[in-house]
Order: structure tokens, then C-alpha cells, then sequence
């Protein structure tokens, strides 16, 4: 099915929709024994969609997004999930994109057992995106492209599944996903009449100056890809700072621009960046960002105070003890934070894992955190 539309500029309108995948009973089986996912047999086979629509970028200005949904095929009411993707640096290595295995892998997972709708947006600067650069945990323009995504979405479920056969809409994510989803639930919560029955986030970076902290006294294997990413998406939307020299020494100065050019993916970045950030920052600049200092960088921090806002429903937070990337610290501080308030928050410590090897686990315990809240 292809679906295109002549839309008036509107966040959340939808521009067009087409399919472009089935996974099979078999393929979502195999797919998902092979990622230690395995939970049920699979009874459904699921249909993927790719979709564009209307958000907003950094400057607040219209721009395309892109995303994909995941629609198993089955005659019953089913749940909608949006689920929000972890850091990708590669222009296409994302939802809306076969060649992003692990959007695949998603999909299969929440969809393939006939649970859930699963949504997936890329997020602006990513996929179809008309925006050149990723905001790149900048939880303003993540909640925009999640939640306009959201609404997108939701008028092409209504085209190819049965109108008013959806039930309850439910939020889930892991590391910049983590983020997303909070600042997406917090945006609904605040400016939106969607009732969001429960969300999962999982290591996310929730507080933004301890989380500055952590990785420069204990970098993980991705902490500088991280910091060189943020700092280079600031510079690259705002122009902050005179020149990239005034943030990183060289030769990483002049490297940055093509290792976040949206054609690179991790390893490589990894392997072109120096292990500690102390090695890729000026001193000078280093020095007023770790003393709050830093006044264009205060600005951005400001977006991620999620302790001061109070949500309503149901959530769980999850991190691993030896996540050195997005300590555990992060979901911890939230739930004590927010668990005053609430008794609808939980926190779960997924255990002994890091940060990349964190997500299966994180992914099961979200997966039934969902499906418990569902029959609450």
C-alpha cells in the first residue's frame, strides 16, 4: 500500500506511508532466538510501514520526519507502543531503514506476539529527515519528533487496521531513547490530550551535569563518540562558539565534521576518537564546562531537569550497575526523585551489564512491565 497526501503544514500531519517489509512467523522467530529474545512461539506475521510527517526542527521551523510501524496481522484490538531508538550516527541506520537490523529486532519483538503497534521514529537529521544534522540529545526536539511522529502514525493505523480497534498507547525507549521518551511523555503530559498508559525508559542521560561528571572521571567505551556528538550538533545548529577549535583540540577539530556527516557508524567514530575526552577537549573549554561555566551549554541543561515535573503515570525506569556510558545513577536519582510523589514508579536494576549489552535485558523487562500495566 502507498499513500501519499498533499498535507497543510501542521505538526503531526502525515505526508505519505508505504510498506516496505513483512516479517514472517518464521523470520521473527529466527530473528529473535538469534538476539536472545525468545520469549512465546510467534503467531503473527508483522508488516512494516515506512511514514513521513510534519515535526518542527531546532529553529521551531516546519521539516520533515520519518519513521516506521510495525503492524502484526491480526484481528483483534491491539495496544500502540511508540518505542524510541538509541544513538545512531549513521544517517540511515534507523527504524525507518531494513539495513537497521535492530529496528527490525524491535518491531519483531513488541509485534510479532500480536501485543502491540509498534511506532518508531527516527528522530529529525536521521532517516527522510529534511533537517541536515541530528539534535542529538537535545530533549526538545526529541520530544517534538516523537510525539508529532506519535500522532502521524496513529492516522495511518486508522487507515490499514480497524478504525477505533486500538485500546491504550504506552512509551518505551533505551539510551537517547531513554531520553526521548521522558521528554516525549512529559510534552504530551503538559500540551497534549493523549492518555499514555504506561512507560518504560531505559539508561537514559536524565541528569545532565552528573552525567558530565561520571564520564570524564570514568569514561565508557562510548563517551567520547557521546560528548563529541552533543557538542558537535550544538555547534553545528546554534554556532555557539566561534569555531570547533574552540572546543576540541586537533586534529579531532578537524575530524569531527566528517565522522558526524551521517555516514559513519560507531565503530568507526569510536575508532577515530581518543578513549578519554580529556584528550579531546581544549582544557579551557573543559574547564568551564565541568564548572557550570559555560553559559550556551547551561541553556541546553536546563531541558533535561525532569525532577522538577511531576508525571502521572505509571513508569519504569531501568539501568545496568556497570553502565559506565549512562551510569545507573540516572534512573536512580529519577525514581527517588519522583517516587515521593508516586507509588506508580518503578525502578529496576537490569544488573551486571554495560551499556550496549544492557538492551536485551532492559528490552524484557519493559516488554512486561507493559504487559503487567496492561491488565492493571
Amino acid at each position: 500500500m502507498n499513500y501519499a497526501a498533499s498535507p497543510s503544514l501542521k505538526r503531526g500531519e502525515l505526508i505519505s506511508f508505504n510498506q516496505i517489509h513483512v516479517i514472517s512467523e518464521t523470520a521473527a522467530s529466527s530473528l529473535l532466538s538469534l538476539s536472545g529474545l525468545v520469549q512465546q512461539p510467534i503467531c503473527n506475521e508483522t508488516r512494516l510501514y515506512r511514514f513521513k510527517y510534519y515535526t518542527l526542527d531546532p529553529y521551531d521551523q516546519y521539516t520533515i520526519a520519518s519513521g516506521q510501524i510495525a503492524i502484526p496481522v491480526i484481528n483483534a484490538p491491539l495496544n500502540i507502543l511508540s518505542y524510541q531508538h538509541g544513538t545512531a550516527t549513521h544517517r540511515y541506520r534507523v527504524p525507518s531503514r531494513l539495513s537497521y537490523e535492530s529496528g527490525i529486532i524491535n518491531s519483531a519483538f513488541f509485534s510479532a506476539w500480536g501485543q502491540f503497534i509498534t511506532i518508531q521514529p527516527d528522530y529529525v537529521g536521521l532517516g527522510d529527515s529534511s533537517f541536515p544534522i541530528h539534535p542529538y540529545l537535545q530533549p526538545h526536539s526529541l520530544a517534538n519528533a516523537t510525539v508529532d511522529g506519535l500522532f502521524a502514525a496513529i492516522k495511518v493505523i486508522n487507515m490499514i487496521h480497524q478504525p477505533g480497534h486500538t485500546h491504550l498507547t504506552a512509551l518505551a525507549g533505551y539510551s537517547e531513547g531513554g531520553l526521548a521518551t521522558l521528554a516525549a511523555l512529559r510534552e504530551i503530559e503538559l500540551n497534549h490530550h493523549l492518555s499514555i498508559y504506561a512507560t518504560a525508559a531505559g539508561a537514559g542521560p536524565y541528569e545532565f551535569w552528573p552525567n558530565i561528571h561520571a564520564i570524564l572521571n570514568k569514561p565508557g567505551l562510548s563517551s567520547s563518540l557521546f560528548t563529541a556528538y552533543f557538542l558537535y550538533s550544538l555547534q553545528s545548529i546554534y554556532q555557539f562558539w566561534p569555531s570547533l577549535e574552540s572546543i576540541f583540540k586537533l586534529p579531532y577539530a578537524n575530524l569531527i565534521p566528517d565522522l558526524f556527516n551521517g555516514q559513519c557508524d560507531h565503530e568507526m567514530i569510536i575508532g577515530a576518537l581518543p578513549a578519554h575526552i580529556k584528550d579531546l577537549i581544549n582544557q579551557d573549554f573543559l574547564e568551564k564546562l565541568t564548572q557550570g561555566h559555560e553559559s550556551n551549554i547551561n541553556l541546553t541543561a536546563e531541558q533535561f531537569r525532569f525532577s522538577q515535573w511531576n508525571p502521572k503515570g505509571a513508569i519504569q525506569l531501568a539501568g545496568a550497575s556497570l553502565d559506565n556510558e549512562v551510569p545507573f545513577f540516572n534512573s536512580e536519582n529519577l525514581f527517588k526523585s519522583w517516587s515521593k510523589l508516586s507509588k506508580n514508579i518503578d525502578l529496576v536494576n537490569i544488573g551486571d551489564y554495560g551499556h550496549l549489552d544492557g538492551k536485551i535485558a532492559t528490552l524484557k523487562a519493559q516488554f512486561k512491565f507493559l504487559i503487567d500495566k496492561q491488565k492493571s
